[in-house]
């Protein structure tokens, strides 16, 4: 497979792999090593939308917010019905200050929840909305 890819193809192999190996470093609390390894994991498949919110999530935990809130949002533009995205994009914006715009990204990840089935996840997103 092509290490180009773009929106809407399906991640490489490695891209897969390499995301993982992300995971498993950021839970190893190595976030150095663990961004590198999401930054990989776009460039071997740069419509990934799954890599851009792990890295998204990794800026995020390090307060990098406005990064994140990028982030989040390449994830969007290739995957609008990424529940985690419109969720970490909310939480950002919330840790903004910015209260509106994130009650409206949480409520589009409640929705998304929804429509994949996930009633439960969509709940506890339900009770976070009245603190906002």
């Amino acid at each position: 497979m092509s290490r180009s890819q773009g929106a809407g193809s399906a991640p490489t192999p490695e891209a897969i792999a390499t995301l993982e190996e992300g995971l498993t470093l950021r839970s190893q609390s190595q976030p150095i090593e663990a961004y590198a390894a999401f930054e990989q994991a776009i460039r071997f498949s740069p419509g990934y939308a799954e890599a851009y919110v792990a890295k998204a999530g990794l800026l995020f935990k390090q307060g990098r917010s406005i990064e994140a809130i990028a982030a989040y949002d390449q994830a969007l533009s290739l995957n609008p019905h990424l529940a985690a995205a419109y969720l970490g994009k909310g939480q950002a914006l919330a840790r903004q200050g910015k209260r509106p715009e994130s009650r409206e990204f949480l409520k589009s990840a409640r929705k998304t929840l929804q429509a994949n089935g996930h009633p439960h996840q969509a709940d506890i997103i339900q009770h976070l909305l009245p603190g906002l």
